[in-house]
C-alpha cells in the first residue's frame, strides 16, 4: 500500500509517458533504475522529499512507519553513496516534516509516537534530543 501511495504520486506529478511512468514504477517496486530516473535523480529526491502524509486513523503508526521505510528506501536508491550517519539525519528530516496523524484514541497517539521516537534513537550512534512530535500526532476525529 505504500508502496502504491509513493508511486501513483509520482507517477502523476512527474511523468508525461508510459515508459516514465513505468520507470517510477521499476524503481519503487523493483530497485530498477534506468536513463530516465538517472536524468531526473534531483527531481525526483526534490518531490520525494516535498510529500507531505497524513494518516487519518493514525493507530499504531504502522502506515506512516510504512511509508517512512519505502522513502528512506527510495531516497537511498537515488542517491546509493549515502552513508549510515546521512541516513539516521535523512529520518529525522522525514519525521519532523513530513509525516502527520490523528486519532481518536490517545493511546493510539503515544504509541505511535514512541514508534517514531524509538526508529530515530536506534539508528543514531550518538543520543540527540528527540523531536517533539505532538503537533504531527493529534488526537481528534478526522470524521468531524
Amino acid at each position: 500500500m505504500c508502496q502504491n501511495a509513493i508511486t501513483r504520486t509520482l507517477q502523476e506529478r512527474h511523468a508525461t509517458t508510459q515508459e516514465q511512468k513505468e520507470a517510477i514504477y521499476n524503481l519503487i517496486f523493483h530497485a530498477k533504475t534506468d536513463d530516465f530516473i538517472s536524468q531526473n535523480t534531483t527531481t525526483l529526491t526534490h518531490a520525494i522529499k516535498s510529500l507531505k502524509i497524513l494518516d487519518p486513523s493514525l493507530g499504531s503508526g504502522a502506515f506512516p512507519m510504512g511509508l517512512l521505510n519505502e522513502i528512506l528506501r527510495i531516497l537511498h536508491l537515488l542517491n546509493p553513496t549515502m552513508q549510515a550517519q546521512d541516513i539516521a539525519a535523512l529520518k529525522r528530516e522525514i519525521i519532523q516534516k513530513q509525516i502527520y496523524g490523528i486519532d481518536i484514541d490517545a493511546d493510539a497517539i503515544e504509541i505511535a509516537k514512541l514508534r517514531f521516537w524509538l526508529s530515530i534513537a536506534v539508528d543514531e550512534d550518538t543520543p540527540a534530543p528527540l523531536p517533539n512530535l505532538d503537533f504531527k500526532f493529534m488526537q481528534g476525529n478526522s470524521l468531524i
